[in-house]
């Protein structure tokens, strides 16, 4: 998470590769994106940021390596809407899972950008019951709330999986390697049906859901 501020920015980054080895896999990642996913957000309300770059830490360990000028031009765009949902170019896209990731991606995008007000107002109205369909579910919010929209789409945010235990980011042979591996595991669809059905699933229920008042 990135909290951006007017005449400057502040952020730190987390070095994913340590965390992947620590997290045990899937399921204990969806347990980490439960519990905490929401309060890298809740984070940037509290000191009062202007703006807030909301991305995956092991994305943005790669993203700042390979490409920190794009990076550092994606934030500066952050100022021109309230919402800004981060998505990848076609190249960047084609790093991905052959199969598995595009259910995911399909469905979601692979970062977003907030006002300090439009943070306010999806944290007061997010139910943090499917944290992985967050992408849509808050894109939706933003709608419902009247607040301003864009997307943009990026180089830096290419497929992370293949870094994990590297002490660098991984080139595209490394990336299509990993990549045809984790496909090729009956257990890697499954998981992948069920973000995709998740993100999906928020999205609708975030569509009527009763809105609740914004404390300011």
């Amino acid at each position: 998470m990135d909290a951006t501020r007017r005449g400057g920015a502040s952020g730190t980054l987390v070095d994913s590769r340590r965390w992947s080895q620590r997290s045990g896999g899937g399921r204990e990642r969806y347990r980490w994106w439960r519990e905490w996913g929401g309060l890298w957000l809740r984070a940037g309300v509290a000191i009062g940021a202007d703006y807030i770059h909301y991305v995956d830490a092991d994305r943005l360990v790669r993203w700042h390596e390979r490409l920190p000028d794009e990076l550092a031009q994606t934030v500066e765009q952050l100022s021109r809407a309230d919402f800004t949902a981060i998505g990848r170019t076609p190249a960047a896209f084609a790093t991905s899972l052959a199969t598995t990731e595009q259910l995911t991606s399909d469905a979601g995008h692979a970062g977003s950008g907030f006002s300090l007000a439009a943070a306010r107002f999806i944290l007061q109205n997010s139910q943090p019951i499917r944290p992985m369909g967050t992408d849509a579910e808050w894109a939706v919010l933003a709608w419902r709330g009247g607040f301003s929209i864009q997307s943009v789409e990026v180089e830096g945010l290419d497929w992370e999986s293949a870094d994990q235990y590297q002490d660098k980011a991984a080139d595209e042979q490394q990336q299509a390697q990993v990549a045809e591996a984790y496909d090729a595991k009956p257990t890697s669809w499954a998981f992948r049906v069920r973000v995709a059905n998740e993100v999906i699933e928020a999205g609708l229920e975030a569509l009527t859901r009763p809105l609740l008042e914004v404390k300011l």
